[in-house]
């Protein structure tokens, strides 16, 4: 164990080829577990080789308490459930303990047999702060993530967990229910992250970004395709059951054989939620989309809640009921100041907002006409041949036109 007060300097040297084969017990890495005032910074291991078939398993360390700061990985890891390339299990589950990953990275190739498996983390209470995974991930069961697997604590709204200037770059694939090309599932919050690898899933909740989501998702975005074989897919999120979305896109196209299918957003909200914490603000997206009922460029199911101030332009197919340029079907919740191309989505019809002509889209070059009501320092509207991009915080508007 490596626990309380104790710092391990690495002052930029690495530990190569680190080789470890346990089947027998939980907490596989480098280290067994941290403590709250633990602090790993400037360290890197290059080379890994780490397998363990039980609980908590991870490059540098099984499960962090304290601070990883500076540090990384590259290689192989593979576990039970909890698996990541540098830990498996970052934890903060009281205000008096830390769980602080800054500034790190791993590039190393992830495989778990169970939920909670990530490119960095295997599962996150804590905060997850300018880092980043490159590798690929494999998990076998539930919540599969390019960077984390599970962000928060799995059904409890608001719960512990941030990303924060983070990313990831490598596909995804998941055998079970909500995998996702940055987290598999979130409670907590995303800010400013993004996520450009592929996504596959054989379960439910299949997104872009977020397998499903019971958090916010601010000033992020995806461009990687996802494609699910369940229902509730999306080039953002799959699954937005009580969470929020604002100044977010995605660009990647989406495929399902199942229902609930949007370019941004496969559903958003419940059915019996009350009130309707769920919506999407100052939203696009751009990916064509293809899935059975409830399709849309947008959402595919609009279960509560409402969409503000968004767009979608991707071509829009479906083989079901229910199908939209922006929304598929409608429960409860509204539309405002929201459109969809009329042209490019293919579609006439939709259970929500308004459609437009790729002209009418594109004309309006500041805060005027079908923009009036919408955030100026938000967005950029470009000129009279494109569409709005997002500039919120810093985002990169000529990324966005390609």
């Amino acid at each position: 164990d490596f626990r309380l007060n104790t710092l391990f300097e690495g002052n930029g040297h690495t530990i190569a080829n680190l080789y470890i084969r346990r089947t027998d017990a939980d907490h596989i890495g480098l280290f067994h577990a941290t403590g709250k005032y633990a602090i790993i910074r400037n360290l890197g291991l290059p080379g890994l080789d780490v397998t363990g078939d039980g609980d908590r398993v991870g490059g540098l360390a099984g499960e962090n308490g304290g601070s990883i700061i500076n540090s990384y990985t590259s290689g192989q890891v593979s576990g039970g459930g909890r698996v990541g390339g540098l830990a498996g299990l970052n934890s903060k589950t009281a205000p008096t303990s830390f769980g602080v990953i800054l500034g790190s990275r791993s590039s190393a190739g992830i495989t778990g047999n169970g939920d909670r498996v990530g490119g960095l983390i295997g599962s996150n209470s804590g905060s997850i702060t300018n880092s980043y995974a490159t590798g690929d991930v494999a998990g076998s069961g539930a919540y599969t993530g390019g960077l984390v697997g599970v962000n928060g604590l799995v059904g409890i709204r608001g719960s512990y967990g941030n990303v924060n200037r983070s990313y990831a770059t490598g596909d995804v694939i998941g055998a079970g229910n909500s995998a996702g090309g940055l987290v598999g599932y979130s409670s907590g919050g995303i800010d400013l992250s993004h996520a450009t690898g592929s996504v596959a899933g054989a379960g439910n909740a299949v997104g872009g970004l977020v397998g499903s989501s019971d958090g916010y998702i601010t000033g992020s975005y995806a461009t990687g395709s996802a494609t699910g074989e369940g229902h509730y897919v999306g080039g953002l999120v799959g699954h937005n059951s009580f969470g929020t979305v604002t100044a977010s896109y995605a660009t990647g196209s989406v495929t399902a054989v199942g229902s609930y299918v949007g370019g941004l957003v496969g559903q958003v909200g419940r059915l019996r939620q009350y009130p309707q914490v769920s919506g999407i603000t100052a939203g696009y997206a751009t990916g064509s989309v293809t899935g059975g009922t409830a399709v849309a460029g947008l959402v595919g199911y609009l279960a509560s809640g409402n969409i503000t101030d968004s767009y979608a332009v991707g071509q829009v197919t479906n083989s079901g009921f229910g199908v939209g340029g922006l929304v598929g079907v409608k429960y409860r919740g509204g539309t405002t100041n929201s459109y969809w191309d009329t042209q490019t989505t293919g579609q006439s019809n939709s259970t929500g907002g308004t459609g437009k002509t790729t002209r009418e889209l594109q004309i309006p070059t500041g805060q005027t006409g079908i923009y009036a009501k919408w955030n100026s320092d938000w967005w950029d509207f470009g000129t009279s041949r494109q569409y709005p991009a997002l500039k919120y915080l810093g985002l990169d508007v000529p990324a966005q036109r390609p």
